[in-house]
């Protein structure tokens, strides 16, 4: 249901699927996706384990790779959220809510592939960002110009 969703929005290309952690961390190394839909319930290692392995794409000062978890575990505020920030993940959706907040969704998708989150915009929904510092504005600091459309991959 993500991958239509996605799919029909012509901003977003699906670049890739992968279903394990190793397929996952061979496909960004080829394809270096802009942003990264990843689910922390995969069948061989859990998703940490691919946050773990992508550091240097994730952390890439010129070309960063943008990671949102889209889980049925990242329920607004929740502890797993505060970890995943922690590896660089750029915000959490909580996955049982993909039907009904479909357009809280596909916002956020747009939002993080300009590298510009309205924290005020995700009050009360599903989205989880990260702690903004005292020091910046509501806004995600700009990070390089991303390409257009922009290449998601799935894991």
């Amino acid at each position: 249901m993500m991958q239509s969703l996605i799919e029909r929005n012509a901003a977003f290309d699906v670049c890739g699927l992968a279903a394990d952690v190793d397929d996952a961390l061979d496909e960004i190394a080829a394809i270096r996706p802009d942003i990264v839909l990843l689910d922390l319930a995969l069948r061989s290692r859990h998703g940490f384990a691919f946050l773990d392995g992508a550091q240097e794409q994730i952390r890439d000062p010129w070309n960063a790779m943008k990671v949102i978890v889209v889980s049925s575990s990242a329920k607004r505020d929740a502890a797993v959220c505060a970890q995943a920030f922690e590896y660089g993940v750029v915000a959490c959706f909580d996955k049982s809510c993909l039907c009904s907040q479909s357009l809280t969704f596909l916002t956020l998708l747009r939002e993080v592939s300009r590298d510009r989150v309205r924290r005020d915009q995700y009050a009360g929904s599903a989205v989880t960002l990260p702690e903004a510092d005292d020091d910046i504005s509501d806004f995600m600091p700009p990070l390089p110009s991303p390409r257009l459309p922009n290449a998601l991959t799935f894991i």
